[in-house]
C-alpha cells in the first residue's frame, strides 16, 4: 500500500508537472510570437508572419488542445475535479485564438513604417498581457493544486504507516502471545510428561516387584513341585524295595510243599504286593505328568501288538470273574506306526483294568479304528478306540469328575472296588500328550464305553509280521490250563538236594553275576568262565548236569565251543548245552543248533524260562538235539520302554529282601557303561565295523540281560551293520545308543538305585 501510494503519488506531480511545463511552453510561443510580430511590424523581412509568428501561436494552441484532450491529464488524483484549471485552459485557448486573429488584423493595417497605433494596437497589447496573466494564474493553480495535493497523498501515507505499524504490532504482539502460549503448553506438556513417567516408573517398579514376587513364587512352587516329585521318587523307591522282598519271598515261598489254606494265603499276599506295585507305579506316573517331565518316545510299532500284548496281560484276571476279551483293529488301520506304544498301552491297559473290575459274567471289547484326521496322504493317522464292558455303569451326573485326579464314583469307605482315582487322570493326561481326547458314555445297569483318540505317525519301516493284524480276535484263558501253566518246580531231580553244578560261559561279569545268581536261586551249583577254551578245559576236568555257553565271545566263540565239547564227549555221553544269545535272529538259532545245541535262551533270561529250559532237559526223557525245550516267555512290558519291569523286578527279588543284588549288578552296569561305549566309538572311529558289531553284540546282552530293552534295540541296528553302511550312519546310531543309555541310566537311578 505504501508503494501504491508513493507510485500515485510521483505519478500526479509528475503529471502536474507536466501541465506547469505546458503553460509556460504556451506562454513562451505566445511570447516569441509576440516578439516576433512586433520585429516584423518594425520592418524585418526576415520574419515569416505566417510561418514564425501564426505557426506558434497554432503550436501553443495545439499543446493546449492536447492536454484539454488528454484524459489522465486530469483524472489522476484531485486534478480531475479541478474545473478551474479547466476553464482557464479553455479560456487561454481562446485567447491565443483571438490574439492570432488581431494579429492578422494588425498586420493588415500597419502603415508604411509598420507602427499600428490607436485603440486596435492597445487591444492587441491587454490581450497578450491577459494570455500571459491566465497562463501564470493556471500554473499558480497547478501548484496550490499539487501543493494540496501532496499534503492528501501525505496524509495517506501517514495513515498507511499508521496502519502497517499497528499491523506489524498487533502481529508482533501475537507472536509474542503465541510464543508465550505455546512455552506455557510446552511447560505444562513438560509436566505431564514428568507425571506419567513417574506414573509409568512407579508402574515399572510395582511391575518388577510383582514380578521379583511371582519368580519367587514360581521358584518356590517349582521347588516345592521337584520336592514333591523327589520325595515320590525316594518314597516309591524305599516302598519298592521291600515290596520287592515280600513279591520275592512270595513268590518263593509258593515254590514250596504248602497247603491249600496256605498257598491261597500266599497267593493272596503275592496278589496284593503286585497291587501295591501299581499304585506305587501310579503315584509315580502322575507326579512325573505333573512335573511336565513325561516325555513321549518316537518309535517304530504295530497297533495290533501293542493293543494284543495289553489285552494277553488280563486274560487270567478276566478269566477268574467269568470275562472274555475280544478286540477288533479296522482293515484301515495302518500296519505300522510311529509314536510312543509304551504310553499308548498304558492308557488302554487302564481302560481295560477298569472294565474288569466293574464287570462280570461277559465280555469286553476293545474297538479300534481310523479316525477322521489324517486320512489323506500325509504321514500322520488319528486312532480312534473304545473299551466297551458289561459293567453297571455310570450315572450320567458323576461322568464329569472321572477324569479328576483322586476321584472315584463312589468315594465311600464302603465302597466294593479299590483304586486310587489316578489311572484316568492319568489317562487323560497322556491322551492330551498324544494330541488326542478321552470321553465316557454310559447309562446305569447298561455298562459303559470309554473311547479316545490319539495321533500317530505312519511308519515307512516294516513291521514284524504279527498274527491276525487287524480284525476280530478273542482272548480267552481256560481256568485248569492256566493252573497247569504256573510256574511249580520240577520234583524229578530236586537240584536244591542233588548238588548239581552247571557250568556258565560268558565273556561278561554282569552276564555271569546274573547267571549265577538264578542258577543258585534254582538250587545249583555254579562254576563259571569267561571264554570257549575254558569251558572246554573245565568239561575235560569235571562233569557237569549242564552248561549255558553265550554263543558270541572272542577267541573260541559259543558255538566253537559246543562242537569241541561234543567231539570230546563222543557217543557216549551228552551233556545238555543251553544256548544264551541276545540275537534272536533265525539264522543264529540254527548256527547253535547245528554247533550241538540242546535249547536256545534269548537275552533277557527269566527265571521261569531258565528254571523250565534245565527241568526238561534233566528230566527223565533224554533230550533230544536240536529240540527246543518251550516256547520263550515274553516280557510284559511293551519293547518300547526304557526297562523292562518285569525282568528288572524279577532280577530285583533274586536273593531275598535283605539282599542288594540288583543295585550291585544296576551300578555295575552303570559304572562300566561309558567304558563299553567309548570302545565302540574308538572301533568305529578307526573303521573297524567287524569290531564295532562284535562290541555291540557283547552290549547288547548285557542290556537285555538288565532290562535296558530300548538301549538293547539301538545295540542291535549296531550289530547288523555292515561295512557299507557310511560313517555318519554310524555316527547316527552311537549318538542313539548314547541317548538311550543316559536315559536306562536315568530310570535305573530314579526306580532302583539310590
Amino acid at each position: 500500500m505504501v508503494v501504491y501510494s508513493q507510485s500515485l503519488s510521483s505519478r500526479a506531480f509528475q503529471k502536474n508537472s507536466e501541465l506547469i511545463r505546458l503553460t509556460e511552453l504556451t506562454q513562451q510561443e505566445v511570447a516569441t510570437a509576440h516578439l516576433w510580430f512586433e520585429e516584423a511590424l518594425g520592418g524585418d523581412e526576415t520574419i515569416d508572419l505566417k510561418d514564425d509568428v501564426h505557426g506558434r501561436l497554432v503550436t501553443a494552441v495545439g499543446l493546449i488542445n492536447e492536454r484539454l484532450m488528454s484524459d489522465d491529464m486530469l483524472g489522476d488524483g484531485n486534478v480531475g475535479q479541478l474545473t478551474e484549471v479547466r476553464d482557464n485552459l479553455l479560456r487561454l485557448r481562446q485567447s491565443i485564438g483571438h490574439f492570432d486573429r488581431l494579429v492578422d488584423s494588425r498586420w493588415q493595417g500597419r502603415d508604411s513604417t509598420g507602427v499600428i497605433g490607436g485603440a486596435e494596437d492597445q487591444a492587441f497589447d491587454d490581450l497578450f498581457r491577459e494570455i500571459l496573466a491566465t497562463s501564470r494564474t493556471i500554473s499558480g493553480q497547478v501548484d496550490i493544486f499539487i501543493a494540496a495535493d501532496q499534503s492528501k497523498i501525505l496524509a495517506i501515507n501517514i495513515v498507511m504507516l499508521v496502519l502497517l505499524t499497528a499491523v506489524f504490532s498487533g502481529m508482533a504482539i501475537l507472536i509474542v502471545w503465541s510464543r508465550r502460549a505455546a512455552d506455557r503448553r510446552a511447560g505444562d506438556l513438560e509436566v505431564l510428561v514428568q507425571e506419567r513417567t513417574a506414573k509409568l516408573a512407579a508402574r515399572e517398579a510395582e511391575v518388577r516387584t510383582r514380578n521379583k514376587e511371582l519368580q519367587i513364587a514360581r521358584d518356590e512352587a517349582d521347588a516345592a513341585s521337584d520336592a514333591k516329585s523327589q520325595f515320590l521318587a525316594n518314597m516309591s523307591h524305599e516302598i519298592r524295595t521291600p515290596m520287592n522282598g515280600v513279591i520275592g519271598m512270595a513268590s518263593l515261598l509258593e515254590r514250596t510243599d504248602l497247603s491249600a489254606t496256605q498257598k491261597e494265603y500266599v497267593q493272596t499276599m503275592h496278589n496284593s504286593g503286585l497291587s501295591l506295585l501299581k499304585i506305587i507305579n501310579a503315584v509315580l506316573d502322575y507326579s512325573k505328568i505333573e512335573a511336565g517331565k513325561v516325555e513321549l518316545e518316537q518309535t517304530h510299532f504295530s497297533a495290533a501288538e501293542a493293543i494284543d500284548g495289553v489285552l494277553s496281560l488280563f486274560v487270567g484276571e478276566a478269566s477268574h470273574k467269568n470275562l472274555s476279551l475280544h478286540r477288533d483293529i479296522a482293515a484301515s488301520v495302518p500296519a505300522g506306526l510311529f509314536g510312543d506304544p509304551v504310553r499308548f498301552g498304558q492308557i488302554l491297559s487302564n481302560l481295560v483294568s477298569n472294565a474288569i473290575k466293574f464287570s462280570e459274567n461277559g465280555h469286553i471289547e476293545v474297538t479300534c479304528e481310523r479316525g477322521p484326521q489324517g486320512s489323506d496322504i500325509s504321514k500322520n493317522v488319528e486312532l480312534s478306540l473304545a473299551v466297551r464292558d458289561c459293567g453297571v455303569g455310570i450315572d450320567p451326573t458323576d461322568q464329569e469328575r472321572l477324569f479328576e485326579h483322586f476321584s472315584q464314583v463312589d468315594e465311600s469307605t464302603t465302597r466294593s472296588h479299590g483304586g486310587t482315582g489316578l489311572g484316568l487322570a492319568i489317562s487323560r493326561e497322556l491322551v492330551t500328550l498324544m494330541g488326542g481326547e478321552i470321553g465316557v458314555e454310559s447309562s446305569l445297569g447298561e455298562g459303559s464305553t470309554f473311547w479316545f483318540t490319539v495321533c500317530f505317525g505312519i511308519s515307512d519301516e516294516p513291521v514284524l509280521a504279527q498274527p491276525t493284524d487287524t480284525g476280530n480276535r478273542t482272548f480267552e484263558c481256560d481256568i485248569d490250563e492256566n493252573k497247569q501253566s504256573e510256574v511249580v518246580r520240577s520234583n524229578i531231580w530236586p537240584a536244591s538236594e542233588s548238588g548239581l553244578t552247571v557250568l556258565v560261559v560268558d565273556d561278561n561279569d554282569v552276564n555271569l553275576l546274573v547267571a549265577e545268581r538264578m542258577l543258585e536261586e534254582l538250587g545249583y551249583n555254579v562254576d563259571l568262565v569267561e571264554n570257549g577254551q575254558e569251558a572246554i578245559d573245565a568239561v575235560q576236568q569235571d562233569d557237569y548236569a549242564a552248561i549255558l555257553i553265550d554263543c558270541q565271545m572272542p577267541g573260541i566263540d559259543g558255538n566253537q565251543a559246543t562242537r569241541a565239547i561234543r567231539e570230546l564227549e563222543g557217543q557216549d555221553r551228552r551233556t545238555p548245552i543251553i544256548a544264551l544269545t541276545a540275537n534272536a535272529l533265525e539264522p543264529e538259532r540254527a548256527k547253535a543248533f547245528d554247533a550241538g545245541v540242546d535249547a536256545y535262551l534269548s537275552k533277557p533270561v527269566f527265571l521261569e524260562d531258565l528254571e523250565l529250559a534245565l527241568d526238561s532237559l534233566l528230566g527223565d526223557e533224554e533230550p533230544l538235539p536240536g529240540r527246543e525245550t518251550r516256547i520263550q516267555r515274553k516280557s510284559s512290558t511293551s519293547q518300547d520302554s526304557v526297562l523292562d519291569i518285569s525282568l528288572v523286578e524279577e532280577l530285583v527279588a533274586l536273593g531275598g529282601p535283605e539282599s542288594n543284588f540288583f543295585n550291585d549288578l544296576a551300578g555295575q552296569f552303570r559304572d562300566q557303561l561309558p567304558t563299553w561305549i567309548g570302545e565302540i566309538r574308538h572301533s568305529a572311529a578307526s573303521g573297524d565295523v567287524v569290531t564295532v558289531t562284535r562290541q555291540a553284540h557283547k552290549l547288547l546282552g548285557l542290556c537285555r540281560q538288565i532290562g535296558a530293552q530300548r538301549m538293547a534295540g539301538v545295540c542291535s541296528d549296531l550289530e547288523l551293520m555292515n561295512s557299507d553302511d557310511e560313517s555318519q550312519q554310524i555316527e547316527e546310531y552311537l549318538d542313539r545308543l548314547q541317548t538311550e543309555s543316559n536315559r536306562a541310566v536315568q530310570e535305573l537311578n530314579e526306580r532302583y538305585l539310590s
